[in-house]
Formats: structure tokens, C-alpha cells, sequence
């Protein structure tokens, strides 16, 4: 059980370090198309295990502390990365 319970604490922690990256560039991008926090509509994650997906949405909360966008949680077959433990993508509402 020890084993598993670590092995568990490192894919988790996989998980959330790849999420903090996308979420981050996802809002570089926002930045550079001159969308806010308000602009992000609805965002889609796809997840290698669903046992992730609460270190995914802290991760989450910290990019939207109130009012976050709708939601999409998927769990494919297969990533298309290599290596991946998430993918996020989002719909924006841009002015322009």
C-alpha cells in the first residue's frame, strides 16, 4: 500500500505541474489577445486518470478564484502527447 501511496503523490504531482504550464500559457495567450480572467467562457480537461482531477482543480482555483468558467471533464482513451497527464483547452470571448 506504501508503494502505491507513492506512486500515487508523484503522478499527482505530474498532473499538477503539468496543469499550473497550461494554465499559465493559456492566460499568455489570453493576455496577448487582450482577454481577461472574465473572457475565459469554458474549459475542457482531459485527464490520463480521473483521480487527478482534484489537484487539477486546485490548480484550477488558483488561475479563477471566483466565478471560474464552465467546465468539461473528460477521460479519453489516450492523450496525445506523450507523457501527458492533462490537457486543457478553453473557449475565450475576445472584444475584438
Amino acid at each position: 500500500m506504501r508503494h502505491f501511496q507513492s506512486h500515487r503523490s508523484a503522478t499527482a504531482a505530474r498532473t499538477a505541474a503539468q496543469a499550473w504550464l497550461i494554465y499559465d500559457r493559456l492566460f499568455r495567450i489570453a493576455g496577448r489577445l487582450g482577454v481577461g480572467r472574465d473572457g475565459f467562457l469554458k474549459t475542457t480537461i482531459y485527464l490520463e486518470d480521473m483521480n487527478d482531477f482534484a489537484v487539477v482543480e486546485a490548480i484550477a482555483q488558483c488561475f479563477f478564484p471566483h466565478d471560474p468558467p464552465a467546465l468539461t471533464l473528460l477521460q479519453p482513451s489516450g492523450l496525445s502527447m506523450p507523457g501527458a497527464r492533462v490537457q486543457i483547452d478553453a473557449v475565450l470571448l475576445s472584444s475584438g
